[in-house]
């Protein structure tokens, strides 16, 4: 009897030690998939000041871009030592660094192309073409050339479509009518004035060019095209990484179940010798385990200890293992919420973010298709938000964003879903929301923010597009026509709530 206990004893000890190895194990590969979470998160840092910079050409965003770039490669180095240490041998982590440094040096000659451009009217490209059309106008002005400040109002109409809507047809039409100046009488000193007037413009033109008329040319589409494959190879190391720890789970499972088993004959054995009232507490004992691995391999939602309510060695052990189950229920219940709070809020406001905001807006759409539950859509800009950054700081900005959520959601209902889109642009789902009360809730929110008096910079306003579902509707022309309601109440002089119906689409 003394030899069997012994014997259960060692057994016992055996599949403690493979048990808590397993949950080290899992701890690691836990760590692992978090630090893949933190680099998809990086990446997507990177290309928010890729696109700040692009919108608002500060090299403040550079800065942050090259900041963000270093987070990156120290996120990198850790994972590829953890991947070394659990004897992963595949390469993904140094080509995603290979393509993540083409991604940057792409984005710096491109920042360096739109520095020499002109980061605004009065630098680089757009500060010459200034100066020269200034000349030209003041020239004019004094020699009285009245016919000839009429057609340099036609280039300046052309030079100013081609910098907002980057089309050649611009330029094209830019040289149809400076050529038609030619007809005109001028003096030498005029005519200078000209062709260096329109030498500025075919410079910026060519260097426009050369960063890209859209996103998908010039250096804009170099980098875009890094982008891609940078964010693709991380798809596959996470998909590889994905696999390689399932495969080292089975072999530790199935460690963990034959273990099980051989203590679980042995006990059985020693029961049977001893009493048969020990036997429930090893069936106790094997289902509590059997469920704590159903929970590790997501087969149920909750987790139980195991319980025994008996005074004997299997009692003490489950006591002890219970402990190590709480610790690492706890553990990974922190883990996952961690992971969804990165995956589904904006970190400044606290509101959902684009990518989750993007999901929902499927749903809805989806259950609009199968039940024709009606919702709206508003796109929400804040007005003049650059100048209240380059006047007030980024903290005071930040300020306003959160000031300016908290006003939105006093205004709003629980079911109402809101999201930050990008910088100081919002969007607001409104379900079961006709068109005509979108626009109601729309006015009740820019009524509340124009009444809204800051300490700081005062008061603000906001533009509103708002629109609604159709039997058409797809998630693209749904933002399409928000976003193009939007644009017309930021052009017609915001502070504005504009419509966009279907027949307006």
């Amino acid at each position: 009897m003394f030899l069997i206990l012994i014997v259960t004893v060692l057994a016992v000890a055996v599949f403690t030690f493979i048990f808590f190895h397993t949950v080290e194990s899992l701890k690691k590969y836990s760590s692992i998939e978090v630090n893949v979470e933190k680099l998809k998160s990086s990446m997507l840092m990177l290309r928010r000041h890729e696109k700040d910079f692009l919108l608002r050409n500060r090299l403040l965003y550079k800065d942050k871009f090259l900041q963000e770039y270093q987070h990156s490669l120290t996120l990198a180095a850790t994972l590829s030592e953890q991947l070394k240490g659990n004897d992963y041998r595949g390469d993904e982590v140094e080509r995603y660094l290979f393509d993540l440094k083409l991604y940057k040096d792409a984005f710096i000659k491109l920042t360096k192309a739109m520095s020499e451009r002109g980061l605004d009217e009065k630098s680089g490209l757009y500060g010459s073409l200034r100066n020269a059309i200034h000349k030209v106008q003041n020239y004019a002005k004094e020699h009285n050339y009245t016919l000839l400040l009429a057609k340099i109002y036609e280039l300046r109409k052309n030079e100013k479509d081609f910098m907002l809507r980057k089309k050649p047809k611009y330029v094209k039409e830019f040289l149809q009518n400076f050529n038609k100046l030619s007809s005109l009488k001028v003096d030498e000193s005029m005519k200078n004035y000209l062709l260096e007037y329109k030498r500025e413009f075919l410079a910026l033109v060519e260097k426009e060019t050369l960063c890209g008329l859209d996103e998908n040319s010039g250096l804009q589409g170099k980098m875009r095209q890094n982008v891609h494959k940078t964010e693709h190879l991380l798809q596959v190391l996470e998909k590889n990484i994905a696999n390689f720890e399932k495969k080292h789970e089975k072999n530790m499972f199935a460690q963990i179940y034959l273990s099980a088993f051989v203590a679980v004959v042995i006990v059985l054995f020693l029961i049977i010798a001893i009493a048969n009232n020990i036997l429930d507490s090893l069936r106790i004992f094997q289902q509590g385990l059997l469920n704590f691995f159903d929970y590790l391999n997501k087969k149920r939602e909750d987790i139980s200890t195991i319980k025994i309510d008996k005074k004997d060695e299997f009692a003490q052990m489950a006591e002890l293992i219970n402990k190590q189950i709480a610790q690492t229920a706890d553990f990974m219940k922190e883990e996952e919420i961690k992971l969804k709070g990165l995956a589904e809020f904006d970190e400044l406001t606290g509101i959902y973010n684009r990518r989750k905001f993007n999901d929902l807006l499927t749903y809805h759409i989806n259950e609009f298709k199968r039940y024709k539950t009606e919702f709206s859509l508003i796109f929400i800009d804040i007005d003049d938000f650059k100048k209240i950054n380059d006047t007030y700081g980024h903290a005071v900005g930040d300020i306003i964003l959160q000031k300016f959520v908290q006003i939105t959601k006093d205004n709003i209902r629980d079911v109402d879903i809101f999201a930050r889109w990008g910088g100081e642009e919002f969007i607001l789902l409104l379900p079961n929301t006709n068109i005509d009360n979108a626009y109601i809730a729309s006015e009740k929110i820019r009524k509340s923010i124009e009444n809204y008096y800051n300490t700081l910079i005062g008061s603000f306003t906001v533009s509103l597009g708002v629109t609604s579902i159709t039997s058409k509707g797809t998630l693209e022309s749904l933002l399409k026509k928000a976003d193009k309601a939007l644009y017309k109440a930021k052009r017609e002089g915001k502070n504005k709530t504009v419509i966009c119906k279907e027949s307006q689409s």
